[in-house]
């Protein structure tokens, strides 16, 4: 079911046990069987609950994820990494979400879901104008959550089927808006082989 808000950031879900809630998600399906490859996600958040009810949430559906407490330590794994979807807070110490957003963006195409307190129709227009894939608010429900990150990654899985694309990734070249095609499909290329 889905968890409830509280007063606070912290209380902005009911962690309860890992395990249970997961185990609700059983119709939900593993990651890589929708997507044909293993998923590798980065999570960054400065709260270790939320980090730890997202990678509990992801490992359990299948994937493999590191955890970065700012936006540095997420850059950080990113280029050790590439993973295949970052799921990222605003409101961190060092680095904060949207220049973390805004130098992924420089790197790369890889989908970001925004997972952040600020619930505000401006900062959730902000997110998706600064480059994200999807934006949740919290409170969040662990259901909507995973099929969110799910959706983003069949779209990026279905756009490895277009010749096109495909074809740009081989080739370098290509349009798109500064380079945008090009990097989504050099990204999606490398996340296949």
């Amino acid at each position: 079911g889905a968890l409830f808000a509280g007063a606070d950031a912290h209380d902005a879900f009911d962690v309860g046990d890992p395990d249970l809630a997961v185990a609700d998600l059983a119709g939900a399906g593993r990651l890589h069987d929708r997507v044909d490859h293993e998923v590798d996600a980065s999570v960054v958040d400065d709260d270790l609950e939320v980090r730890t009810l997202v990678r509990t949430l992801l490992e359990r559906a299948g994937a493999t994820v590191r955890e970065a407490a700012d936006g540095r330590e997420a850059l950080r794994i990113f280029f050790d990494v590439r993973p295949d979807l970052v799921v990222l807070d605003v409101e961190m110490p060092e680095l904060d979400g949207w220049e973390t957003l805004e130098r992924l963006r420089d790197l790369s195409e890889v989908p970001v879901l925004m997972l952040t307190a600020r619930d505000q129709v401006e900062d959730r227009v902000a997110g998706l104008y600064s480059g994200a894939d999807d934006y949740l608010a919290k409170p969040f429900a662990l259901e909507e959550l995973l099929a969110r990150i799910s959706a983003a990654l069949i779209l990026v899985a279905e756009a490895l089927n277009v010749p096109a694309v495909l074809a740009e990734a081989r080739h370098g070249h290509g349009g798109g808006g500064a380079g945008g095609i090009q990097r989504r499909a050099g990204f999606l290329h490398t996340i296949t082989n």
